[in-house]
C-alpha cells in the first residue's frame, strides 16, 4: 500500500481487522517541490468502538424498517414539496402508483397540493395532527408528526390505521342502543341498571319521573347508592332506613318487595342481581291494583257479614218455627 501511494501520489484509506479490533489506516504521500514522493505519512485509527456503534445503529434501523413494513396500516414520509421520501409495504400495495411522486397525486388524484394539508401543517408547526380520512370503502385514522431528515430538512411522518371495522361496530352499537332505549321507553315499568361498580348505566324516563329524580343528576350516570340516598332523602327518611335500603340492594338473590311512597302510591320492586356484581330493578306502580284488592277484600268482608247475618236470621226463624210446631 505504501509503494502504491508513493507511485500514484494520492492518499489511500483502508481498513483491516487485527484480532478482534478494526483499524482504519490513512496513507498520505509526502510530495516535494519537484513533485516527487519522498515518503508517506501513515495514521492509524482504532475504529472498533465506532464499528460496534455503527452495527448497533444498522440493526436498530433494520428493526424500525421491519416494524414499519409489517404494520397493518400505511406509513409514509413526505418532504416540504409533498414528495414521498418513504412508503411502507401497506402503502405500496394499496395506493402507490410508480409514475407518481407526490402524496396528493397518489392519495387524492390531484395535480396540486391539497388545501389545508394537515401533514404539511404538522411539518411547518413542528407538532402533530390527527384526522379521519375516507378512501373508497375504508376509513382511516391518520396521524401526522413533524420530524427531520438526516440532513436536518423537515419531514412529515404520516401513519394511517384502518378503522373501518371499528366505525361499523360503533354504528351497529349505536343502532342497538337506540333499539334498547326505545324498548326501555315503551316499558310500562320503571327500569334501572347498575354495573359491578354500582354506576347507573341504563334507565328509562319512567324511572326518573316515578321518583322525581333530577334530569341533570341522572345524566351524569351517578352511583346507585347516591340514587338511593336521593330517593330516601326526598321521602324524609332517616339514616337507618337508608342503610336498610342499601343492604337490600346488595342482596345477591332475586326477590320482590313493595315501597310505600309518601303520596300513597304503592310501588312493586323486582330486584335481580348480576353474577359479577351490579343489578337490574324494575318498578311497577300497583297502587290501583292494591286499591282494587282492598275494595274486593272489603266487599268480601261485607258479603261474609251479610251471609252470617242471613244465616243467623234463618237460624232464629227456624228455632221459632220449631217452637210453634211443638206447641
Amino acid at each position: 500500500a505504501v509503494h502504491l501511494v508513493m507511485e500514484r501520489k494520492h492518499p489511500y484509506v483502508y481498513e483491516e481487522e487485527v484480532g478482534k479490533r478494526f483499524y482504519r489506516h490513512s496513507l498520505v504521500p509526502i510530495v516535494d517541490t519537484l513533485g516527487e514522493a519522498s515518503g508517506v505519512v501513515a495514521v492509524s485509527d482504532d475504529r472498533t468502538e465506532a464499528r460496534r456503534k455503527d452495527e448497533e445503529l444498522r440493526r436498530e434501523q433494520q428493526k424500525q424498517v421491519f416494524f414499519l413494513e409489517s404494520l397493518p396500516g400505511f406509513v409514509f414520509l413526505i418532504g416540504p414539496n409533498h414528495e414521498l421520501r418513504y412508503a411502507n409495504r401497506y402503502f405500496r400495495k394499496h395506493f402507490a402508483a410508480r409514475s407518481k411522486k407526490h402524496c396528493y397525486e397518489i392519495l387524492h388524484k390531484l395535480d396540486e397540493p391539497c388545501k389545508g394539508c394537515l401533514a404539511r401543517e404538522a411539518m411547518e408547526r413542528r407538532d402533530s395532527q390527527a384526522w379521519e380520512w375516507r378512501y373508497e370503502d375504508k376509513v382511516y385514522q391518520v396521524y401526522a408528526h413533524s420530524t427531520l431528515d438526516v440532513d436536518g430538512s423537515p419531514l412529515a411522518f404520516v401513519l394511517g390505521m384502518d378503522i373501518t371495522a371499528r366505525i361499523q361496530a360503533e354504528q351497529d352499537l349505536a343502532a342497538q342502543s337506540g333499539v334498547l332505549s326505545a324498548a326501555l321507553e315503551t316499558m310500562e315499568q320503571a327500569f334501572v341498571m347498575a354495573d359491578s361498580d354500582w354506576n347507573v348505566v341504563a334507565y328509562n324516563n319512567r324511572y326518573q319521573s316515578m321518583f322525581s329524580l333530577p334530569a341533570e343528576f341522572m345524566e351524569e350516570k351517578p352511583n346507585y347508592a347516591k340514587v338511593l340516598e336521593h330517593m330516601w332523602t326526598r321521602k324524609g327518611g332517616d339514616s337507618k332506613g337508608y342503610e336498610q335500603a342499601l343492604e337490600r340492594a346488595n342482596r345477591s338473590d332475586s326477590f320482590t318487595f313493595e315501597l310505600i311512597e309518601t303520596d300513597g302510591r304503592v310501588i312493586e320492586v323486582s330486584h335481580s342481581p348480576f353474577p359479577d356484581g351490579g343489578l337490574v330493578r324494575t318498578y311497577t306502580d300497583i297502587t290501583q291494583r292494591k286499591e282494587t284488592e282492598n275494595e274486593l277484600a272489603e266487599l268480601n268482608r261485607h258479603l261474609e257479614n251479610l251471609v252470617l247475618e242471613r244465616t243467623e236470621d234463618l237460624t232464629n226463624k227456624a228455632v221459632e218455627l220449631s217452637r210453634t210446631n211443638d206447641e
